[in-house]
């Protein structure tokens, strides 16, 4: 191909490329406006963001703290060799733990952003 060839297959493909991208952002525009699953997603958004931060990391540490003890008793059954299988949930809970502490340390007061 010639430079002037391939300005034209440039153009061309910027173009296709443009209009496709133009249509699918407005069919899925469309498609989110009418959405009940977005409707359902905010709804829950708005409801988290209502909580203080120090109930958001309380929850979010008593829930990694519950999965970490689940994973462990699944490991426990059936007795993995090695010690890696058991650092990725100690991790894990280590950071759980962190959570509920700063989530006992906040002040009650604060208030969500």
């Amino acid at each position: 191909m010639n430079a002037s060839d391939h300005g034209l297959w440039k153009q061309l493909a910027e173009s296709v490329i443009g209009r496709l991208a133009a249509a699918l952002f407005a069919a899925f525009t469309a498609a989110r406006d009418g959405s009940r699953l977005i409707a359902r997603t905010n709804d829950a958004r708005d409801a988290w963001q209502s909580f203080t931060p120090s109930m958001q990391w309380q929850f979010i540490g008593t829930v990694l703290l519950f999965s970490v003890l689940t994973h462990v008793g699944l490991l426990a059954l059936q007795r993995p060799s090695g010690y890696w299988w058991w650092a990725i949930p100690g991790m894990a809970g280590a950071f759980a733990l962190v959570l509920l502490a700063l989530a006992m340390t906040a002040k009650p007061t604060d208030v969500a952003d």
